[in-house]
């Protein structure tokens, strides 16, 4: 029994052997058998690591050197005080007089020409003929039992307007003088000024006066 089993199994290798013989060209008799190609990722590809290059790279810097050497100048140098001479006595008491002559002659200069102006405002004043151009009742209180009449001081500007009216009269009471101010204030007299006048100029009138009823 047991030598028919192991003449089947004899046979059976026959055969297989024979059928795989014809499947193989004759050129590929004796060849190696042509192993399929590992897949990527089967257990059988082992995996290469490429690892980068690692460099230390270390610059050297080298100091420049010019080759030129700055000197400086470094010698202490000093400077001249200054010299201040002192201003004698006389010196300085000639000085205030020629300061003093100055003043005094600006103001002889000045006053000269203000005596001058004053002259020749005078000589227009003198022609100056106060003519009255406007006028109304002079109104004084019922209570003054004094005379008719009033001697006032009139002052004008340039203009012809009064300015300030005073009392030529000490006897004449200041309330009474305030009353005619009033009325003698709407007064108008010819512009001196038309004839060169620049100045206020005053005039003493007597007045007759209207009591109040």
């Amino acid at each position: 029994m047991k030598n028919k089993v192991f003449l089947c199994l004899v046979l059976l290798t026959s055969v297989a052997f024979a059928q795989e013989e014809k499947k193989r060209p004759s050129w590929s008799q004796g060849l190696p058998e042509r192993q399929a190609a590992p897949q990527a990722g089967s257990p059988g590809m082992n995996r290469v690591e490429v690892k980068k290059p690692e460099f230390d790279v270390k610059p050297e810097i080298e100091p420049i050197s010019s080759g030129l050497e700055m000197e400086l100048d470094t010698q202490a140098f000093s400077v001249p005080e200054p010299t201040i001479e002192p201003v004698t006595q006389p010196e300085q008491e000639s000085a205030s007089l020629n300061a003093a002559n100055r003043r005094e002659a600006l103001e002889q200069y000045y006053a000269g020409n203000d005596e001058s102006a004053n002259e020749q405002q005078q000589a227009l004043i003198k022609q100056y003929k106060w003519a009255v151009l406007k006028t109304s009742p002079i109104q004084i209180p019922s209570d003054y039992s004094g005379s008719d009449s009033l001697k006032l001081h009139i002052q004008i500007n340039p203009k012809g307007r009064v300015v300030r009216v005073t009392r030529a009269d000490s006897s004449i009471p200041e309330y009474v003088v305030e009353s005619a101010e009033k009325s003698i204030k709407g007064w108008r007299f010819e512009p001196p000024k038309n004839l060169g006048i620049e100045e206020v100029i005053g005039k003493t009138f007597t007045i007759d006066v209207v009591t109040d009823a």
